[in-house]
């Protein structure tokens, strides 16, 4: 009896260590199927990876900067899967696409009857519905200076109050914020406030623009052009050599994003295998007057080349977002005010419908 016990306590412990094993390779797993959608093996690359690795699994507040197009957003929803809140609500909010004065509303909900045109019922804002998940705030840098004040408090408090509302609502709510603004420089200006800036610069990750790691290169279209395959029915294998060489001459201010615009046009309307360089003409002439501008012979051509490239992405946006300028500006990066602007500036025909069809 004494043997058959020891063997049943021995059987047991191995059943207990079989299952902790399972459980880390389960997460070790999960680890990297969230990771692989973080493209790029340069040294800058393996540190970001690394450092969401150590923080995701935290409640600490991540602060997420980089230029428009280096995938912000991909990097939000690696620390979200990979922390404990992964099974929580995700919800995702862009400051930039929502006017100021509505945001606020937005973000901490109202009570009935709070304001013209308020819900008889009242509104769960966006916080209370990411209670116990994660919640990401884009573009932050556009939020205004008064909304500033009020996020500051749900931060350090961890609870909302409703606008026209007088109970306080206790959250437990992982904050990610992201932004392509240099926000060291909105503090010294007085557009951000400092205390603030420094309550959501805990964990703080950059993304590296692609113009960085260009070694990454070869990757990115790789995994890139399997995506585009898998949407479009498409069946490109990949890119020549000469592609790629024309790739890395050039500076990629559109980052990812561009490059995957770029990829998608050529690959719906390859005919081949491997895309060649003449899938590309406009990187070409980028290439043309970045040398006729080290040589002092460019002019005024850099300046129209980029106000072209802008003119047709924001079109190309417009059509995408059937019109609608809010969703265009954020799938440019911008914010809305911004996006008029250009409008205006680059003499853009809303009427998209009649005049861009050939687009």
């Amino acid at each position: 009896m004494s043997l058959i016990e020891r063997l049943h306590k021995k059987v047991n412990e191995l059943e207990s260590e079989k299952l902790r094993y399972r459980q880390e390779l389960s997460e070790l797993e999960r680890s990297k199927s969230y990771l692989v959608n973080l493209v790029g093996e340069t040294p800058s690359m393996r540190q970001l990876k690394e450092l969401i690795n150590r923080i995701a699994d935290t409640s600490l507040v991540v602060l997420i900067t980089g230029e428009t197009g280096v995938g912000k957003e991909v990097v939000s929803d690696a620390v979200h899967q990979l922390s404990g809140r992964g099974r929580g609500r995700y919800v995702k909010i862009n400051c930039a696409a929502i006017p100021s004065d509505l945001l606020e509303s937005e973000l901490f909900g109202y009570e009935a009857g709070s304001f013209s045109g308020a819900s008889k019922d009242g509104k769960m804002g966006k916080f209370e519905f990411a209670n116990n998940g994660t919640i990401l705030l884009d573009e932050i840098g556009e939020m205004s200076l008064d909304l500033q004040r009020k996020l500051l408090r749900v931060l350090q408090d961890s609870e909302i109050v409703r606008v026209g509302g007088l109970t306080p609502v206790k959250l437990n709510v992982r904050v990610i914020c992201s932004t392509n603004c240099v926000l060291e420089d909105m503090v010294e200006k007085g557009t951000f406030r400092r205390d603030l800036y420094y309550r959501i610069k805990v964990a703080d990750l950059y993304i590296p623009p692609l113009r960085e790691r260009k070694e990454d290169l070869g990757l990115l279209c790789d995994a890139l052009i399997r995506k585009i395959n898998y949407y479009h029915n498409s069946a490109v294998k990949g890119v020549t050599d000469e592609t790629l060489e024309l790739f890395h001459h050039y500076d990629w201010p559109g980052n990812i994003r561009e490059l995957e615009h770029l990829l998608e046009r050529a690959c719906v309307l390859a005919n081949q295998d491997y895309l060649d360089a003449h899938y590309f003409e406009v990187l070409k002439e980028w290439r043309t007057v970045g040398k006729l501008a080290k040589e002092g012979h460019a002019g005024d051509i850099l300046g129209e080349r980029r106000l072209s490239f802008e003119k047709n992405e924001i079109i190309r946006a417009l059509i995408e977002a059937k019109g609608n300028k809010t969703l265009a500006a954020k799938a440019l990066g911008v914010s809305r005010q911004t996006l008029y602007e250009k409008i205006k500036k680059l003499d853009i025909n809303t009427g998209y419908k009649s005049n861009y069809d050939d687009i």
